[in-house]
């Protein structure tokens, strides 16, 4: 079984790491943020959050470890949308 965890633990590492380029983005080009999907991202902070809890619930480390991760950094690139979408253009 710890082969399984070993993996579980290398795929939540990737996924988590897919996040910090658009993050990266996002806080060298403000604008980059408008055009992301609002939506997806809300679902998917739904989603980790969902999975965190059925990780706890089951006793699994992995998953309730990187999904939170995840939630927080898709909720970063949530909160920089959100603030684009409803702060004054800049002149």
């Amino acid at each position: 079984m710890m082969e399984y965890e070993n993996l579980a633990l290398l795929a939540g590492a990737t996924i988590t790491l897919a996040s910090i380029p658009q993050i990266w983005t996002n806080l060298t080009d403000p604008e980059a943020a408008k055009k992301q999907s609002i939506s997806r991202n809300a679902l998917m902070v739904a989603g980790n959050a969902a999975w965190t809890f059925y990780g706890v619930q089951n006793g699994l480390t992995a998953v309730p470890l990187f999904c939170s991760i995840n939630c927080l950094l898709i909720g970063v690139l949530l909160c920089q949308q959100l603030s684009r979408k409803f702060s004054p253009p800049r002149g």
